[in-house]
């Protein structure tokens, strides 16, 4: 049986899902989660992997235009991330977007 105490917590961990959009609030960032642990998430942002606890981030909108999408291409580029370049240009074609503009 599930304390009151406990159940606010499993809440916020049964939250963010590897995969899901979150929003960074210090640097107001965008980034995707990687790893969800009991007292926070990996996420990459930025072209960056960082380690945030849930009260630092928010998820994201679910309507995440393509723009951002192209802006996140160019950081990988930036970054050479090539793992983060192919997973935002699969993302990219699967909203009808085009790689070649």
């Amino acid at each position: 049986m599930i304390t009151e105490k406990i159940k606010p917590f499993l809440e916020v961990i049964g939250m963010y899902r590897e995969g899901d959009w979150i929003i960074d609030k210090k640097y107001k960032r965008l980034g995707r989660v990687s790893t969800v642990f009991s007292d926070g998430i990996t996420a990459k942002i930025g072209g960056m992997t960082a380690l945030r606890s849930f009260d630092q981030v928010d998820p994201a909108p679910l309507d995440i235009q393509q723009e951002d999408i192209k802006a996140m291409i160019d950081l990988a580029l930036d970054t050479n991330d090539q793992k983060w370049f192919m997973e935002l240009s699969e993302q990219l074609k699967g909203e009808g977007g085009h790689q070649n503009e």
